[in-house]
């Protein structure tokens, strides 16, 4: 599934298409033709989200259900803006080499936007790894030499 929006949906004022991963297929298939028509008989609403009135989904009821599903799915909150995040978060974490693609995803035309707003997330998740390190090496030398810090014939 391809996914377009328009200059007035999205914040950077462009158009933005975007593919839906493969694994959704099966997800997307089963909204579009079993759950769907169950919120609209109206099939002139193009609109792939459809409220309980049968009417397009507005920002906020997008914004509120998905902070509501995030919410009781995995107990915090994740609204939508932070799914940004994650995914530039994620790509950099786990493949530092195709940084390149964050920018695209995220429709920013000029690739200092993204490291300004996201790299943030890479030095606190740094921090973060130091911090495990020392604490790993910290143990492993106790483990293996005893503890440095107390005074000699202690135990």
């Amino acid at each position: 599934y391809r996914v377009d929006f328009t200059p007035d949906e999205v914040k950077t004022d462009r158009y933005l298409t975007l593919h839906l991963p493969e694994v959704l297929t099966p997800f997307t298939d089963a909204w579009i033709t079993e759950w769907r028509p169950l919120f609209t008989a109206d099939q002139s609403i193009d609109a792939l989200w459809v409220g309980i009135r049968g009417t397009p989904m507005r920002e906020r009821g997008v914004y509120g259900c998905v902070v509501e599903t995030t919410e009781a799915s995995f107990g915090v909150s994740i609204n939508p803006h932070l799914f940004r995040d994650i995914a530039v978060t994620s790509i950099v974490d786990q493949t530092p080499q195709n940084i390149g693609i964050t920018a695209p995803l995220l429709g920013h035309i000029n690739p200092a936007t993204t490291e300004e707003h996201y790299i943030h997330a890479n030095q606190a998740m740094a921090g973060e790894r130091y911090r495990a390190s020392v604490t790993t090496l910290r143990d492993n030398l106790k483990a293996e030499y005893g503890n440095p810090f107390k005074l000699r014939g202690e135990r």
